[in-house]
């Protein structure tokens, strides 16, 4: 019966003694022995673990390459989507592109309201100035606003009052 060494092992399935060292695990250890190699204590693979090793490592090829497929395919059907993506994007932009020119008249009407509600403000000031100074033209006197401050004579008392 031959035995393997990790660095044998590794180099008849093309792969590195890492990786060799993670297939081991999930071998059974009666597969495995201890030994030496050229004076040095290693682990020795019987055939029956090698055999095993090198289903596992088919297995891993395998799903190694399951994987790369998958990733390629996603990446197509990304591209897919990303198109869609896009278009969806586009249609969105164009809807929000009508909203703001609709906001945007609603603006322009509601400043031209503005503008003709000042002028009116504006022309009913100006009325009522015209018909206050007409009234104070008619009736020969001027209108006072009644002045609340107190006079300076009453200033006076309430500053000397107690002397």
């Amino acid at each position: 019966m031959k035995l393997y060494t990790i660095r044998e092992a590794a180099e008849a399935l093309g792969t590195n003694k890492t990786a060799i060292r993670r297939l081991m695990k999930q071998i059974p250890p009666e597969e495995l022995s201890a030994g030496s190699y050229r004076g040095q204590p290693t682990i020795l693979i019987s055939q029956k673990g090698f055999e095993t090793l090198v289903s596992l490592q088919a297995e891993r090829q395998e799903e190694q390459e399951a994987q790369q497929e998958a990733e390629r395919s996603d990446s197509e059907g990304n591209i897919t989507d990303s198109s869609a993506l896009i278009s969806e994007l586009r249609s969105r932009i164009e809807a929000q592109d009508q909203e703001i020119q609709a906001k945007n008249e609603q603006i322009s009407r509601l400043t031209t309201a503005l503008e003709k509600a000042q002028e009116a403000t504006q022309a009913a000031q100006a009325l009522h100035a015209a018909t206050a100074e007409q009234l104070k033209r008619l009736t020969g006197t001027v209108q006072e606003e009644p002045d609340d401050r107190p006079t300076f004579a009453e200033r006076l008392r309430f500053l000397f009052r107690g002397k």
